[in-house]
């Protein structure tokens, strides 16, 4: 997530939210996020896969980003799921929802490659850069 941020100038403010509860005014219901990326209009929810449970993580990631739409009035909220090894990246827009799904791969010391930390770094600071 760091590296993903500093891909940016020193000038861009981007915020990093650890552990970010929030409450919804219209949509009645509650997120929380193990990490909130923040850069202008954009927010990036990020949610732990528990127990390597990834449809759960989504579950609970969905509902959270239509509360940041709701208290942001924004028409678009990124997401990501993980558990470390798989990363769901999603995005929610007024009446639909896309997702892709990434791995990072290992080398033969059981060490993610450069190559995929890469691949997923760069999702990230795409979502950060997508208007």
């Amino acid at each position: 997530l760091v590296y993903g941020c500093d891909l940016f100038g020193p000038d861009d403010s981007i915020k990093i939210v650890i552990e970010e509860d929030l409450n919804g005014l219209n949509v009645k219901a509650n997120g929380h996020f193990e990490f909130m990326l923040k850069r202008n209009n954009k927010r990036i929810c990020i949610v732990e896969a528990k127990k390597d449970d990834i449809l759960q993580g989504m579950a609970q990631n969905l509902v959270g980003m239509e509360v940041a739409s709701d208290l942001d009035e924004l028409d678009t909220v990124y997401g990501i799921v993980t558990n470390y090894l798989e990363w769901m990246f999603l995005k929610s827009q007024n009446d639909k929802v896309e997702k892709h799904l990434d791995s990072l791969t290992f080398d033969e010391f059981e060490v993610a490659t450069v190559e995929s930390l890469k691949r997923i770094a760069g999702k990230i600071y795409a979502l950060l850069s997508e208007d």
